[in-house]
């Protein structure tokens, strides 16, 4: 289905030349008549065939060099640096190499922010958890010290040394 979908499209993006070649193709059959009617069908018959061929053989052509260059753009796409830009630049015309050229720049400064993005946030990770860390001393030993001395202290102390040993067990992994 994904082939026939594919010829549709080429036949449909061709379709004036197409479209040239079979008014082409009445007019010349139409002078065979005029010429020799006697062997009409066969001159019409031949006629046909030759312009089937002259389509037939450059679409099948075309379509290979299109499922190439499709390829080499997907790989362009996963991997836009210079190599796949290059070959995809041998692989389309000439007059796309510019804006190939351009999105292939584009990209490789995309990936360049994503990735000091991914740093970014590598870095940010690694503070947040060794603040968490750090911060966990002190509270953990205000615990331990609040645990030593309860009968030295009233019973408001109490009440917030439950809130303190709450955030410590909420903080631990």
């Amino acid at each position: 289905m994904n082939k026939l979908k594919i010829l549709l499209i080429y036949i449909s993006s061709n379709r004036v030349w197409i479209i040239t070649l079979a008014c082409l193709d009445l007019f010349f059959i139409f002078l065979a008549w005029l010429a020799n009617p006697d062997y009409f069908i066969n001159y019409a018959a031949l006629i046909i065939f030759v312009s089937f061929a002259a389509l037939a053989i450059p679409l099948a052509i075309s379509i290979r060099k299109r499922n190439k260059a499709d390829a080499i753009f997907r790989r362009f796409l996963l991997e836009p640096d210079d190599t796949n830009e290059y070959l995809l630049c041998e692989a389309v015309p000439a007059v796309i190499r510019p804006l190939i050229c351009e999105l292939g720049k584009h990209l490789r400064t995309q990936q360049e922010y994503i990735n000091e993005q991914k740093i970014t946030v590598t870095d940010y990770e690694h503070y947040v958890e060794n603040w968490v860390h750090e911060i966990k001393k002190p509270l953990s030993l205000m615990t331990l010290l609040l645990d030593n001395r309860k009968d030295e202290m009233s019973p408001l102390v109490h009440l917030s040394r439950w809130s303190l040993k709450t955030i410590h067990t909420v903080e631990q992994p």
